[in-house]
């Protein structure tokens, strides 16, 4: 559950079903990405019963990107073909960033280079980081209101 301090500077750690409740996205598919390779527990990966999966802020930021895309239609050979740029844009990114993915993951300085990239690239999505930002937080607050 969130609350579980560790040694990080986001000091929350995050399990699987925290991460489901998190984003709406069921366990088992959440297990499936594992397998996958999309989703991975930068904070610890369990090693048999009685240890977890733990994922750190940047792992949730990452995900809810990666769910919400999925369900605004992104189809998932593309979001895996995006999964590690944009694991490093979650892993970085200040909550002000614009990004643009079309096969590839872009921030977006303003709306004049937004639709040149569009004009040239053709259609993509747009994602703001604020959005992935407040979920968790907003996540994370009521979570260790609920301890």
């Amino acid at each position: 559950m969130p609350g579980n301090k560790a040694d990080t500077t986001e000091g929350v750690a995050f399990t699987l079903p925290d991460l489901a409740a998190l984003t709406g996205v069921d366990s088992r598919t959440l297990h499936n990405w594992m397998r996958r390779d999309i989703l991975f527990p930068s904070r610890q990966r369990a090693r048999g019963s009685g240890t977890r999966n733990l994922f750190d802020r940047r792992d949730a930021l990452f995900l809810v990107m990666i769910a919400e895309l999925r369900h605004g239609g992104a189809e998932m050979p593309a979001l895996e073909g995006v999964a590690a740029e944009l694991r490093d844009f979650a892993s970085s990114c200040t909550g002000e960033e614009l990004l643009m993915i079309n096969g590839a993951v872009k921030a977006v300085e303003d709306t004049e280079q937004l639709t040149a990239d569009l004009d040239h690239s053709g259609p993509a999505f747009v994602y703001a980081t604020s959005r992935a930002h407040r979920v968790v937080s907003e996540f994370s607050t009521r979570a260790s209101r609920a301890i």
